[in-house]
């Protein structure tokens, strides 16, 4: 059965995962859902862009997370950032980018917005289409499986002229996953020729 016909999993319910009490239980066939975490039921972490990296890091460590979504002066998203965005090349690069050196600016002196990824660039699921997948779906949905988020989405009507509009309404961690599946699951989902020959030992 393709993925579009599938019809959503009764289980599929959205809540928490529960990612401890399913560590390495979870098959490639469950459930996408079982992976997101659900803004209705957590408060959604953010960051405005004019924050340093610095401050933006220490915050992810204060609430236990990797992810931060930008928010301008309204509340609207303008990106997202990570704490491997912060601690990989994008700051020195942008750094290089300025002419900076060491006596005229420093790695905290990098704003949130100079390495963030902007909206335009999100992985983005329909919560609808979500409801149809399978954890097994979302390593290959990832564009860098190993640090990509995808960001879902609804419909909502908002009661305008304007009709319906989308908001963000979760998030799914590739380390979610790969800790909900395992592994083995995980390397075969994302790698499948490499991880098939490995295995046989060619």
């Amino acid at each position: 059965m393709s993925r579009s016909q599938r019809q959503p999993a009764t289980e599929a319910r959205i809540l928490l995962p529960d990612v401890e009490a399913r560590r390495g239980a979870a098959s490639p066939e469950d459930p996408a859902m079982l992976a997101m975490t659900d803004f209705w039921l957590v408060p959604m972490r953010t960051t405005s862009p004019h924050t340093s990296i610095e401050d933006a890091l220490q915050s992810m460590k204060v609430s236990g997370v990797r992810f931060l979504f930008v928010v301008d002066a309204g509340g609207v998203p303008v990106g997202s950032v990570t704490s491997f965005d912060i601690q990989g090349e994008r700051p020195l690069r942008h750094m290089m980018s300025i002419g900076c050196t060491e006596s005229t600016c420093a790695w905290r002196d990098v704003l949130v917005r100079d390495v963030m990824d902007p909206v335009d660039d999100w992985r983005v699921v329909d919560i609808e289409d979500l409801a149809l997948w399978r954890l097994g779906d979302l390593p290959a949905a990832m564009r860098a499986p190993d640090r990509g988020y995808l960001v879902v989405v609804e419909r909502w009507d908002q009661g305008t002229a304007e009709g319906t509009a989308m908001r963000v309404r979760g998030l799914v961690s590739p380390t979610t996953v790969r800790q909900l599946i395992g592994d083995e699951a995980w390397n075969t989902a994302c790698f499948p020729v490499a991880y098939s020959r490995d295995s046989r030992g060619h």
